[in-house]
């Protein structure tokens, strides 16, 4: 392996991280009123992501990590505050499990290049 292969992987692995908090974050926002500490971590991580799989040249991972990051935007300008309803919250999770789908179809093609 590479070394650039070996950097993309590594992105890979902190991504998961990122994944990670953000999942935390959104676990139960239906049930309390949405912090914007809360929201701003959750943004950072997903604004990471998108960098971060834009240098890396994983497009697909940055452009929904871009949506992902806009639909943040959105809940820390008009709901910080508010409760959102759990068909919201369970669409946010499932987009960062999309995320994570994602992640891990770059980490196989990596893996079966080397």
């Amino acid at each position: 392996m590479d070394t650039e292969q070996q950097i993309r992987l590594n992105f890979l692995d902190e991504a998961e991280e990122y994944f990670d908090l953000m999942e935390s974050n959104l676990l139960g926002l239906a049930d309390t009123p949405i912090e914007s500490s809360t929201v701003d971590s959750t943004l950072r991580s997903a604004h990471s992501i998108k960098g971060g799989a834009g240098m890396m040249s994983f497009t697909s991972l940055s452009q929904v990590a871009h949506r992902l990051e806009d639909f943040f935007k959105i809940l820390r300008v008009r709901h910080v505050g508010e409760t959102i309803e759990v068909e919201v919250e369970t669409l946010l999770l499932q987009s960062v499990d999309y995320l994570r789908t994602l992640a891990n179809l770059e980490r196989q093609q990596l893996l079966s290049a080397a």
